[in-house]
């Protein structure tokens, strides 16, 4: 009822000596209590923190079970929530004479699982790392590297152009709840050494003894491949002597791989020219004649060369390929020739 109501009560005692009575009234008041209250939330991810408000109605007292083991007893309280599921939040209300309740549902959704893996965690500058990702629920796959680039996809590879460490994240978003989880894991990028090769000359004839030097930053092994099919050279400073055999200039290609502690390398190339051994020779159209004044005419059979210098008798030296000289008396002639 909403509206008050007296009640008589009587009472009447009897005996074997007489009866009485007496009587009195009895005031009810109606029942004015009404519960209400909100929520910050009616669902979310977990962990979810949630804040009720007392909105209640004619009450000088409230209390809330929030269904997860906590209960409050003030008109504003917190609770959170850390396993999903669905809670019902009560509210009681009281004014010392009547009271009331109201319940209201929260839905605490799960978040979503997120793992990740990397092949291996060191690499050197410019060494690719590959990443994987696991969820059981996995909406968007974004990845945040540390140095300031992103990728995508539960799987991706990336490449780092500088030297430290960096923190790699994958996060991801349930597509229904939009709970969001993350995972992380450190990387170590090495620096690679800067390979270089100085040598004390890289032209000449062959046999052609050169030395060669590693002159690289940040390395500690060195590996030579002299271009000519030999073995390689493992030392700092190796003396090589390469050949050349033919008629032809020979160019050979020297590299220097430079290996750091970490097992990053750089590579480094240089040409080594060797000349062919120049082989002096020449022939004369005659060694003999019966008349003078009478021509010495050359021919020029060396190889490997390209300079040529020509003496009679030690006169002083004519260059050229094939001269023709002139013998002018009786007399023996003794042609020399020097191929450069």
């Amino acid at each position: 009822d909403t509206v008050e109501q007296v009640f008589t009560v009587t009472l009447i005692g009897v005996n074997q000596c007489g009866a009485d009575t007496a009587t009195g009234n009895v005031l009810v008041l109606p029942n004015q209590v009404e519960a209400f209250f909100t929520l910050s939330t009616q669902d979310g991810c977990a962990p979810l923190s949630l804040t009720v408000e007392d909105f209640s109605s004619a009450t000088t007292a409230v209390s809330y079970d929030f269904d997860n083991g906590d209960f409050a007893a003030t008109p504003v309280a917190i609770t959170s929530f850390s396993d999903p599921g669905t809670y019902t939040v009560t509210q009681f209300v009281t004014n010392g004479c009547s009271y009331d309740t109201l319940q209201l549902p929260v839905v605490v959704h799960p978040i979503p699982s997120a793992t990740i893996s990397v092949a291996d965690p060191s690499a050197c500058v410019g060494a690719p790392f590959a990443f994987a990702a696991t969820s059981d629920n996995p909406g968007n796959a974004d990845w945040t590297f540390g140095d300031g680039t992103t990728g995508a996809g539960l799987t991706t590879e990336h490449t780092y152009g500088d030297a430290g460490t960096f923190t790699v994240t994958f996060s991801t978003e349930a597509p229904l709840t939009g709970c969001t989880a993350a995972a992380s894991l450190d990387v170590e990028v090495f620096p690679n050494p800067v390979a270089g090769i100085d040598l004390d000359d890289g032209l000449g004839c062959a046999p052609l003894s050169v030395t060669l030097t590693n002159t690289s930053s940040g390395s500690l092994f060195q590996t030579w491949d002299f271009g000519d099919g030999s073995e390689f050279g493992f030392q700092q400073a190796p003396t090589h002597v390469f050949a050349n055999t033919g008629l032809d200039p020979i160019e050979y290609t020297v590299t220097l791989v430079a290996e750091s502690g970490q097992l990053c390398s750089d590579t480094v190339q240089t040409t080594i020219t060797v000349l062919p051994t120049p082989a002096a020779a020449f022939a004369l159209d005659e060694i003999e004649s019966c008349f003078f004044p009478v021509d010495i005419i050359t021919e020029n059979l060396s190889t490997g060369s390209i300079n040529h210098s020509w003496s009679v008798n030690g006169t002083p030296p004519i260059t050229g390929t094939a001269p023709t000289f002139t013998a002018d008396a009786i007399g023996t002639y003794t042609v020399s020739l020097t191929a450069t």
